[in-house]
C-alpha cells in the first residue's frame, strides 16, 4: 500500500524553525543534545520539542532511576505527544527492573466556566482515587505553562488525595515567571525551555485528539487522508524519539 504524503505547512505553523533549548544546564550537556541528529524526524514538531525534552529527562533521571513514578498524567490535547514520549521512555527503562508505569490523558481546563470546572474536578478526583498508587509519585506532563492557572485544579486534586507529584513542561512562557510558578506548584516544576512553541500548540492533527469542554477526556479527531498520514508520521516520530532518548538517558 502506497504511503500517503502530507504537506507539513498545512499542520505546522513554522516547519523550518528549530528552537535550541533556552535552558542550558551545562555546556557539556548542551553540546550532547545538539549532537543528536534530528533530521530523521518526519515532522517539524519533533525537531522543536526533542531538545527541551532532553533537558527534562536530564532533570528527571535520578527520580526515574529510583522508580519514583507509577503514573504519568498527560495534559490533553497539546501535551499529548510530550506525555506519550516521556511515558514510553520511562516504561522502557522500568522494564529492565520489572517495574511498571501507567498513563492517563486528561483534557485541560482552559476556557471552561466555573460550573463545568467543579463537575470536572469531581470526576477527575474520583477517577484518580482509583488509579493512584499512594506509595508512588505522579508525573504530570504538559506542553507549555503560561500562568499555571489551568493546571491548579489538578494540583489541588492531587494535594487533596495526598499524592506527591512533579510537573514537567516542555516550555514555560517566561523564565522570569518561574519564581511565581514554583510558588504555585511548590517548586515541583521541571521545564525544558522557555518561550512559545511553534509546532505543537493547538496541533490536534499531531495529537489526534480535541478537547471537549467539560469532559475529562479529549475526543478523537476526525481526519482526512492527508491528516491521517501526518498523524501516523507523528506516531512513528514518537517511537524514534523514545529510541533517541533511551540512548541519551543511558549516556548520562
Amino acid at each position: 500500500m502506497e504511503k500517503i504524503s502530507f504537506n507539513k505547512n498545512r499542520f505546522e505553523k513554522d516547519v523550518g524553525y528549530v528552537k535550541p533549548p533556552g535552558k542550558v544546564i551545562s555546556q557539556e550537556l548542551d553540546e550532547k543534545i545538539k549532537s543528536i541528529n534530528l533530521e530523521d524526524f518526519q515532522t517539524g514538531a519533533f525537531k522543536e520539542i526533542f531538545p527541551p525534552i532532553c533537558n527534562i529527562v536530564f532533570d528527571l533521571k535520578d527520580k526515574i532511576k529510583k522508580g519514583e513514578y507509577s503514573l504519568v498524567i498527560g495534559d490533553d490535547a497539546s501535551g499529548h505527544i510530550p506525555a506519550l514520549i516521556i511515558y514510553k521512555l520511562i516504561k522502557e527503562i522500568y522494564k529492565k527492573e520489572n517495574k511498571d508505569i501507567k498513563i492517563l490523558f486528561l483534557a485541560g481546563s482552559r476556557g471552561i466556566d466555573n460550573s463545568l470546572l467543579a463537575k470536572k474536578k469531581e470526576k477527575i478526583s474520583n477517577l484518580l482515587n482509583l488509579k493512584i498508587d499512594s506509595s508512588k509519585k505522579v508525573l504530570v506532563v504538559t506542553d507549555i505553562v503560561y500562568t499555571g492557572e489551568t493546571l491548579l485544579p489538578l494540583k489541588n486534586i492531587l494535594d487533596n488525595l495526598g499524592t506527591d507529584f512533579d510537573l514537567a513542561s516542555v516550555s514555560v512562557l517566561r523564565e522570569q515567571a518561574l519564581q511565581e510558578l514554583n510558588g504555585k506548584f511548590d517548586n515541583k516544576i521541571i521545564y525544558g525551555t522557555h518561550g512559545e512553541l511553534q509546532t505543537i500548540l493547538g496541533n490536534s492533527s499531531l495529537s489526534g485528539v480535541e478537547k471537549d469542554p467539560g469532559n475529562i477526556f479529549a475526543k478523537r479527531k476526525k481526519m482526512d487522508e492527508e491528516e491521517l498520514a501526518y498523524f501516523r508520521a507523528g506516531r512513528e516520530d514518537v517511537e524514534l524519539a523514545v529510541k533517541k532518548l533511551l540512548d541519551f538517558y543511558y549516556s548520562l
